[in-house]
């Protein structure tokens, strides 16, 4: 008889949070009701609301960053349009002997992610200073300055280089070796 008892109470506990929930919402309000609620809009409901947005605009973002809907160009988020970025600096030099200097030209950087290339100029000292989506991209250099058969040579770094969001990569040298 007890379990019975019980039971019949967790029956009617339901029911009656069940017709709580029913009353409390916006088809059984009362004009008053409404009206209040309208002057008062910040109600809890209303901070949880929020709250549950914001978390699915983070997941979302997430997602989004991840490459999850990087197929739907409608789904696109903040993130992938202004992709993280970092900082590179360094100098194209011509190599004479055992002697280096820099020299005036062009750095191109092709992302081996997306193929996509981007130019810097030289100063007259080689000195070069480009913002690049993090990623990792070969590189190399050219100038009228150092030619072999009436044709600018083709300069070239040691090893790839792999941009990081927000740090600037230091002393990337790209070498002209005269042949």
């Amino acid at each position: 008889m007890t379990s019975e008892r019980a039971g019949e109470a967790e029956v009617r506990r339901r029911i009656a949070s069940a017709a709580n929930w029913a009353a409390s919402q916006p088809w059984n309000l009362t004009p008053a009701e409404v009206r209040r609620r309208r002057q008062n809009p910040l109600s809890a409901r209303t901070a949880v609301g929020a709250c549950v947005a914001i978390l699915l605009a983070t997941l979302f973002g997430s997602l989004a960053g991840a490459g999850v809907f990087s197929s739907n160009p409608r789904a696109l988020s903040l993130f992938q349009r202004h992709p993280p970025q970092g900082h590179v600096a360094g100098q194209l030099v011509a190599v004479h002997g055992p002697s280096s200097v820099g020299i005036q030209g062009r750095v191109i950087f092709l992302s081996t992610h997306d193929m996509q290339s981007r130019t810097a100029q030289t100063g007259p000292t080689g000195l070069f200073s480009l913002t690049l989506p993090t990623g990792t991209y070969t590189v190399v250099g050219y100038s009228p300055k150092a030619m072999a058969d009436g044709k600018e040579l083709r300069c070239s770094s040691a090893t790839k280089i792999t941009v990081h969001s927000r740090i600037v990569t230091r002393d990337v040298r790209i070498v002209c070796v005269d042949q």
